[in-house]
């Protein structure tokens, strides 16, 4: 799969449409659809402004607090040509997580299609398209093995840096300023806005403002 980590790639959206409850351990069959979950009931009064790290912090504890979940995000990325032309792709993405050793994920983009799942202390990463697949031993938990994937056989799952224990520490690690940018809607659910700015990356998060800080939107 193509290295996207939320705090290392630059000219990346990823929409995330779901975040639901854990999957089954023992599902291994074909992906399924994540259904969107309904906004919430718009607030009686505006959300109150938060600093940045304060943003960040409360996805990433919602996030770390779970014992697995779904996500369902569309990925687009820009290939800016040799003329200067700039040409959008989009990629869909289907994960399911069960802490701390199991996880699935479906890529499809525009070139190929991937899946790969880890679990019972193996790693198997599958072509649908070519039909073949290959497996090599699991090295620990969920994140330890994709962390030797990716430093062993330079295969990298988008989003990984929500797979970890503390995503707070690392998607903060290295940022140099930081600014919260107020309360603006995605799909028509009330967001808090923060932008980050690392020196050689700068990313945007929106981050649902209800009761439930359910992470939205990266850029």
């Amino acid at each position: 799969m193509k290295r996207i980590s939320a705090a290392r790639v630059l000219g990346l959206t990823v929409l995330l449409l779901a975040a639901c409850a854990p999957p089954d351990p023992g599902d291994t069959g074909e992906a399924k659809a994540v259904a969107e979950a309904p906004p919430p009931a718009a607030a009686e009064t505006p959300p109150e402004a938060l600093s940045a790290e304060e943003v960040l912090r409360r996805a990433s504890a919602h996030i770390a607090s779970m014992d697995g979940f779904r996500i369902s995000a569309t990925i687009e990325s820009d290939d800016v040509q040799a003329s200067g032309v700039k040409v959008e792709y989009e990629a869909g993405l289907e994960m399911a997580y069960a802490r701390p050793d199991r996880l699935r994920v479906d890529y499809r983009d525009d070139e190929y299609s991937k899946t790969l799942w880890i679990g019972d202390g193996e790693a198997t990463l599958y072509d649908p398209d070519l039909e073949v697949y290959s497996t090599v031993e699991a090295e620990g938990d969920v994140p330890a093995t994709l962390d030797m994937l990716a430093a062993r056989y330079e295969i990298v799952v988008p989003l990984d840096d929500f797979l970890v224990a503390d995503p707070f520490e690392r998607l903060s690690a290295g940022i140099q300023q930081r600014r919260y940018l107020g309360v603006h809607a995605v799909g028509g659910v009330p967001c808090h806005h923060a932008i980050f700015d690392r020196g050689d990356l700068t990313w945007q998060i929106w981050v649902d403002a209800g009761e439930t800080p359910q992470l939205r939107k990266l850029v």
